[in-house]
């Protein structure tokens, strides 16, 4: 299990471990994957590959936005992208003094065309939604795989 210090009990986590036949995770409002359980691990690979390649935190956002590769794993990049905008903008607006969102936005915003275009519209996000992306090309596995995402709140209790 991966899981940022401090983020989570462990009520999350036994729960994500608990779900061996589906991936699962829990993700922040900065769009961080907080854990994660041995299947959305592998499901995610590339995400962990390009996080452990800048040496940051396995975020969703920063994979979509900056690796060429999130192109290839989402193939609904362009609603992925989107999504992901709005997310981070919604949660700047929650908290416009969070440190770590603040340097996660001005990454972006330097570093991604994208990412500036998409913030320019002002897009407000979805509270639930669906997402898909490619699995890992294997043969005893499915090829591409929806993601249901459910309304966040600001704390997670179980």
């Amino acid at each position: 299990m991966d899981v940022a210090p401090d983020q989570l009990t462990d009520h999350p986590e036994r729960l994500i471990d608990s779900m061996a036949t589906t991936p699962a995770y829990v993700r922040d409002t900065r769009m961080d994957i907080l854990a994660a359980n041995a299947l959305s691990r592998e499901l995610h690979a590339p995400v962990y590959r390009y996080a452990q390649h800048t040496d940051t935190a396995p975020n969703s956002a920063r994979f979509a936005f900056l690796d060429p590769a999130g192109r290839d794993f989402y193939p609904d990049w362009d609603k992925v992208t989107h999504d992901c905008g709005a997310v981070l903008h919604a949660a700047a607006g929650r908290n416009p003094y969070d440190k770590l969102l603040s340097n996660l936005v001005g990454e972006l915003s330097t570093r991604s065309e994208t990412f500036r275009a998409r913030d320019r519209r002002g897009r407000r996000p979805g509270s639930a939604g669906l997402a898909r992306r490619d699995a890992p090309r294997r043969a005893d596995r499915v090829g591409v795989v929806t993601r249901h995402v459910f309304a966040q709140s600001e704390q997670l209790t179980l």
